[in-house]
């Protein structure tokens, strides 16, 4: 079933009926048998590409496996697959324009050079201008959306039991609104 989040992210990109159908069945085919996942807009090179930023904005570590083992590149490849075309052409060519903008092909950059640009990109992700920082913010936002309705970040990484994503943030405060130190209401 297409969860809430996942339904406001396709609509947002003008999804017709046709592609949200397409998209729910993608999703449930990343999430039952990822193995078996076709990748349904970009190449297997463009994927490649996808899945090490994904990575490199959330790792693997103590807490979670990571972007990586969560398939996110797939939920992206279908995000894009389920865009209007317009949104897939923005997707390529910005995609494109970010693979070179480190001066080489991304994946043959060293690893330091990788960070270095993520990081430079990153400090225009409030407000992007360049094709290469509209697909960093854009794959950001995708990577954490992909990872954290994924089977992965729900039950691993959040510690979620129940099968739906959260809908909501409560935060840890236990205390009425308005009662922290310093601040008014």
């Amino acid at each position: 079933m297409i969860n809430r989040r996942d339904l406001i992210t396709i609509l947002g990109a003008g999804a017709t009926a046709a592609q949200i159908d397409a998209f729910q069945h993608g999703v449930h085919a990343i999430q039952s048998a990822p193995k078996e996942y076709k990748l349904r807009f970009f190449s297997e090179a463009e994927n490649r590409l996808l899945e090490e930023v994904a990575e490199m904005i959330l790792p693997a570590d103590e807490r979670s496996p990571g972007a990586r083992a969560a398939k996110v590149s797939f939920y992206v490849d279908l995000v894009a697959a389920s865009s209007p075309v317009e949104t897939q052409q923005e997707w390529r060519s910005r995609l494109a324009s970010f693979d070179q903008a480190g001066g080489a092909p991304f994946l043959q950059l060293a690893v330091e050079d990788r960070a270095a640009l993520l990081d430079r990109l990153a400090g225009s992700e409030g407000n992007p201008s360049s094709p290469p920082e509209l697909f960093f913010a854009r794959m950001k936002r995708a990577t954490l959306l992909g990872y954290y309705t994924s089977e992965i970040g729900v039950r691993q990484e959040l510690q979620r039991k129940s099968p739906e994503v959260l809908d909501h943030f409560t935060g840890a405060c236990q205390h009425e609104p308005g009662t922290h130190s310093g601040l008014t209401p």
